[in-house]
């Protein structure tokens, strides 16, 4: 399991929230992997970029994993909006 904190500017509001997910990735006989199969990189930085965030260039590089897009968009310190967590908690079939 990995967990990931990230903070989130909310647009339009004076307010920060600081938001922690936890991601199951190991691989077991019965769910397997949590990204294997259910989404593709490809596919998370199409709802980035749906979502309208725009500095993304660094996620693109071929030896960055899907599953390390989160901690590095917190790293470089990207805004990205609620909705987009949202979207991938339902993608992943996870509680947000």
């Amino acid at each position: 399991m990995n967990l990931y904190t990230f903070s989130l500017d909310c647009h339009g509001k004076q307010q920060r929230r600081d938001w922690k997910i936890i991601i199951d990735t190991s691989v077991g006989k019965s769910r397997g992997n949590l990204y294997s199969g259910k989404i593709s990189k490809s596919q998370i930085l199409f709802m980035l970029k749906n979502h309208g965030v725009k500095d993304i260039e660094t996620l693109e590089a071929p030896d960055l994993r899907k599953e390390d897009v989160v901690s590095t968009l917190r790293k470089a310190k990207v805004k990205v909006p609620e909705a987009f967590f949202k979207q991938l908690a339902a993608e992943l079939e996870l509680p947000f």
